[in-house]
């Protein structure tokens, strides 16, 4: 995020404050503390790195860094399909705005375009399977009903920070999905500078930044309303949206957005960058330091109270979305006979 962001802006304040609001979101320690979804924590990394790739491309149009577009995405769906599948659409776009703002021929485009995929090519051996062979597994069902998984914008805003499972429709039992304080105080700000800067700024000034930062805004307002409960219709246009399982994953890109409007705001300041920032780390810091940990705590039960959760659903649910469609599940459990000591 750090060189993204210094490629765009040339500012190490910027970079530092976009890099830091990047590891320091409330849904990356949920990510990593509370689900410990490595794939989905590990991805982050993978989105600043092409978007920088891509925008150095434009710059300097080095087939080099077509290459290393096609094995960053490559890698991408090998750490993460679903979230490589929605980057797949940003990473298009922000081919697209960059054309416009550079206005270069088609030419460049459709070489950013190939490499893309070629990585996907590259990376067939993984993702085709999974597309084909879903239907075989529990995916879907192991997840639970998708209607249940859409947030609304009060726990966006805040909701209470607990160590549970992802259950949005019972706010008193979930984890939490807030997108935090000084992230959303950067929203804010990036939209009111975009209108001011639109009405009191000559078009022509500074063309490139305004150009992301709409980019961004955009994509960090779409990316938040596709994750509430008023879009739940257009998931049901098609099974293939419904494959997402959880849709708050699209938190992802939420503060990969806000993240980087953080930079490019910053950047318009005249000076005083530094005290801005180091106010920002203190006060994030502050906000969100009690999310940054993690808890541990002993579970133990004897082997019929731990039979009796599971077959209630109630407390605790082994995860068995991988699970043929045609397993027993309970009996399997059951087979393995009486605990033993990290028997898991």
């Amino acid at each position: 995020m750090f060189f993204f962001v210094y490629e765009m802006t040339h500012s190490p304040q910027s970079s530092a404050l976009s890099g830091f609001l990047y590891s320091w979101a409330p849904y990356r320690f949920t990510d990593i503390f509370i689900r410990g979804a490595l794939g989905e924590a590990s991805a982050f990394l993978f989105l600043p790195l092409i978007c920088w790739l891509i925008f150095s491309y434009y710059k300097y149009r080095k087939s080099s860094l077509l290459i290393l577009i096609a094995i960053c995405f490559f890698l991408l769906v090998l750490t993460h399909n679903l979230i490589a599948f929605f980057s797949l659409g940003v990473f298009l776009l922000l081919n697209l705005v960059l054309r416009s703002i550079y206005k270069v021929n088609w030419k460049d485009p459709v070489k950013v375009f190939g490499a893309l995929v070629f990585g996907l090519l590259f990376a067939s051996y993984f993702w085709i399977p999974a597309l084909l062979e879903v239907k075989y597994i529990n995916y879907v069902r192991g997840y639970g009903d998708i209607n249940a998984q859409f947030l609304s914008w009060s726990s966006l805003i805040y909701s209470p920070w607990k160590y549970a499972y992802a259950n949005p429709s019972h706010s008193g039992d979930t984890i939490s999905f807030q997108i935090g304080l000084m992230h959303i105080g950067i929203v804010l700000i990036s939209m009111a500078f975009l209108f001011l800067s639109q009405v009191f700024t000559k078009k022509s000034s500074n063309n490139i930044h305004r150009g992301l930062l709409f980019f961004f805004l955009l994509l960090t307002l779409l990316s938040t309303v596709f994750i509430l409960d008023v879009v739940q219709p257009f998931y049901q246009l098609s099974s293939l949206f419904r494959i997402i399982g959880f849709p708050w994953r699209l938190l992802t890109f939420t503060v990969f957005g806000i993240s980087l409007l953080g930079g490019l705001v910053l950047n318009y300041l005249p000076r005083g960058k530094a005290v801005v920032v180091l106010g920002i780390f203190c006060l994030t810091i502050y906000l969100y330091l009690p999310f940054a940990k993690i808890v541990s705590y002993a579970f133990t039960a004897t082997d019929q109270e731990y039979f009796a959760m599971v077959k209630t659903n109630i407390n605790f649910l082994p995860d068995m979305e991988f699970v043929p469609l045609t397993a027993q599940y309970l009996p399997l459990l059951e087979k393995q006979g009486p605990a033993r000591e990290f028997s898991f």
